[in-house]
Order: C-alpha cells, then structure tokens, then sequence
C-alpha cells in the first residue's frame, strides 16, 4: 500500500455517494483532490 494519507469519513461518504451520481472515479478524485485510483481502491 502507499503512503498517502487515509481518507476522512467525509471523503468515505462522498465516495459512495458520488457514484449514484453518475460520476466517474476521476471526476471524485477530482472533486477530493484524490487520484482516482485511491477512489477505485476504497471502492472494493
């Protein structure tokens, strides 16, 4: 794993809100200023 840092529990919530919208893991990362593979990863 990387050394970035954990999400918050609002970033947490954000995530899985987020995709109901129709939003791409990039468009979240974005909106987080996350990569969006950290998105991909908390949603497994």
């Amino acid at each position: 794993m990387s050394g970035a840092e954990p999400l918050y529990a609002e970033e947490r919530e954000t995530i899985s809100r987020e995709p109901h919208l129709n939003r791409s893991a990039r468009s979240i990362g974005k909106l987080l200023g996350r990569h969006h593979s950290t998105i991909l990863e908390f949603k497994r």
